[in-house]
């Protein structure tokens, strides 16, 4: 499923720079969009050989930081993926709804979240209503391959990928959320969207972009190797054409002391309306020139760079840009066995950026353990406050 083929970088795409900053001087501008995310637990297995999962999801009002719960699988007859499965894009919030990956409740208690797999539609009422929208693609008695669920921001499309073993190839699925419909199939076997660890529809709802990082041994697996496909790009054109943002070492931003990870690309957070593009890199070098995270913009018309240091000093998670494009939120960890006071425990903080009045706040924090339950998975905004309050 290795991909040797890319299209070349175009001269004629216009990005305008986003004056970004990173600081606590101006007065903040919070909209009145929510910040999403969820919780999954393990309960008692009762007598039975499987844990009985429990995913919570909640809105968090940025302006009072109020929380309300808006969705729970506790009574419902499917079961979501615990925590979201952050890692694998299991839910999704755009145009003010949010969807999910889940399965019947009856049919994981005899085979576990083996499949097959169903994407839903939650309430955001705290009603705990849904609707099936349409039945994920699976073969028995293999591996499910569903990643990537992605959610166009108007809300009228979702998007997935997944692997099919029986026919040997990768496909990229386009539904209309209104009625579950298929409006695209896509062969990506030989694309690299295949390989994508990030994904994302542009504002517009017709162009979609994706980072790809290639894992192994292999030469171009690193993008500093010359013709390696690792990097960003956008796809067009009925969703069959890929065209690379700008050559990889183009991508990353140049910082006094600091080099950027050859095996890890820059990643495309998000676009706004105008063309801008938000990318996060990770830099690397001695503690005295602050390695890490760095968020900045890209203008590839201008080849320039506005860069903004992260101010927390610990390891940032996921990112998810509002739909409005002004406000970014993300997920911040402390691991604690890094420190003097070494525990089992991490401490995740829930922060957002408010991208025009240049002020950050911290919304939440949760002491969860390491590699086991409770998940805490950032989804999304929920634009439709009302909903939340």
């Amino acid at each position: 499923m290795r991909h040797r083929e890319w299209v070349a970088p175009t001269s004629k795409m216009q990005f305008i720079a986003l004056a970004f900053c990173l600081s606590f001087l101006a007065p903040a501008a919070w909209s009145g969009d929510s910040v999403l995310y969820s919780v999954g637990t393990a309960g008692d297995t009762s007598g039975r050989h499987l844990p009985l999962w429990k995913t919570e999801i909640f809105a968090v009002d940025q302006e009072t930081v109020k929380q309300r719960l808006i969705f729970s699988d506790a009574g419902a007859d499917f079961i979501l993926l615990p925590g979201g499965n952050g890692t694998r894009g299991a839910i999704a919030a755009a145009g003010g709804r949010v969807f999910s990956v889940g399965m019947d409740r009856k049919v994981y208690s005899v085979g576990g979240f083996a499949g097959p797999w169903a994407i839903y539609e939650l309430s955001t009422d705290g009603s705990n209503k849904a609707r099936k929208l349409f039945d994920i693609e699976w073969e028995p008695n293999t591996s499910n391959n569903f990643a990537n669920l992605f959610v166009s921001p108007s809300g009228s499309k979702i998007g997935h990928t997944n692997y099919l073993v029986l026919e040997k190839a990768a496909y990229l699925f386009i539904h209309d959320t209104a009625t579950g419909r298929l409006l695209q199939k896509s062969d990506i076997s030989g694309n690299l969207l295949a390989e994508a660890t990030a994904i994302g529809w542009m504002p517009h709802d017709k162009t979609v972009f994706f980072t790809c990082a290639l894992a192994g041994d292999e030469d171009d697996t690193s993008w500093a190797t010359p013709n390696s496909p690792v990097g960003s790009y956008l796809l067009r054109d009925d969703y069959n054409v890929a065209v690379r943002l700008a050559l990889e070492r183009e991508m990353h931003p140049k910082i006094p002391g600091l080099q950027a990870d050859p095996e890890q690309p820059a990643v495309v957070i998000g676009g706004l309306p105008d063309g801008r593009f938000i990318v996060h890199d990770i830099q690397q070098g001695p503690a005295s020139a602050h390695p890490g995270t760095y968020l900045y913009t890209l203008d590839l018309a201008r080849k320039t760079k506005k860069i903004f240091p992260m101010t927390v000093d610990s390891q940032t998670g996921s990112f998810r840009l509002s739909n409005s494009g002004r406000e970014l939120a993300l997920t911040v960890m402390q691991r604690e066995n890094e420190g003097p006071k070494k525990t089992s425990a991490d401490t995740v903080g829930l922060w957002v950026f408010d991208l025009e009045s240049a002020s950050q706040k911290k919304l939440l924090s949760f002491t969860i353990k390491q590699d086991g339950p409770p998940w805490v998975s950032l989804i999304g905004w929920l634009d439709d406050c009302e909903a939340c309050r």
